[in-house]
């Protein structure tokens, strides 16, 4: 681990959070919402890959990566993650049984939370729990185990990027290979956070938590927006 992330979550922190926070804790205070990125903001690294190379093998990536391989050059050399998740990440997981994601799904999610969650924002986070902040997490990762993981940590609210699914002949699903809707990152992240608001009478966006560029549009709709740095967090410029 980086040492500039600081410490990771102990695992008797990890468990405890559920507990600390209170099965009600969004319920006072509940028109004050705060909104987290998840990946190198709640966490000291990406998740997705991990997340993939456990539901396939890396040679499956490669052969699809090279199979169009000349706009996934170029989509790499222009940091086109939007791209590369449809035609690369997701594309790679057609015909995966969802059944076996979500059970490696919950797996992952008790790793993550036991290795690889920040202490600073996490700290922060159950701070706005305890408060009876309304949480919502706001991530271009897979809600396929992000929903797992916020469920372990007492949040209810998951906006993330959605794998589209399909029936297959024995009466289960398994995904399509494509995204359902958008990569939720830029201009998506806050188009899926005003959708999800709406919803939410009488909610004040008060906070944001992010540290790329990703983020930027939500934390510029936010009262109060937290750059999460490596080494510590500061306000948004």
């Amino acid at each position: 681990m980086s040492e500039c992330y600081g410490r990771v979550v102990s695992d008797e922190l990890a468990s405890s959070w559920v507990a600390q926070a209170g099965p009600n804790a969004s319920v006072q205070g509940a028109n004050t919402v705060v909104a987290f990125d998840f990946d190198g903001t709640l966490t000291v690294r990406d998740t997705v890959w991990p997340f993939i190379s456990l539901l396939v093998p890396k040679r499956k990536v490669l052969k699809v990566f090279a199979s169009d391989l000349a706009r996934n050059l170029r989509a790499v050399v222009t940091r086109d993650r939007d791209f590369l998740k449809l035609n690369v990440l997701a594309k790679s997981l057609e015909g995966i049984s969802v059944e076996k994601a979500n059970n490696i799904a919950e797996k992952y999610a008790v790793h993550v939370l036991q290795y690889w969650m920040r202490s600073d924002t996490c700290a922060r986070l159950r701070w706005h729990q305890k408060a009876g902040h309304t949480v919502v997490i706001v991530s271009a990762s897979f809600e396929s185990y992000l929903g797992p993981v916020a469920h372990r940590i007492g949040v209810e609210h998951v906006l993330a990027s959605r794998l589209e699914v399909q029936a297959v002949s024995d009466g289960g699903q398994c995904f399509s290979g494509k995204l359902f809707g958008e990569n939720c990152r830029g201009v998506e992240k806050i188009q899926r956070f005003r959708e999800w608001s709406s919803a939410q009478p009488g909610s004040v966006f008060r906070y944001a938590y992010g540290d790329s560029a990703g983020d930027q549009e939500l934390l510029n709709a936010s009262g109060e927006a937290i750059w999460v740095k490596h080494e510590s967090l500061h306000p948004a410029p």
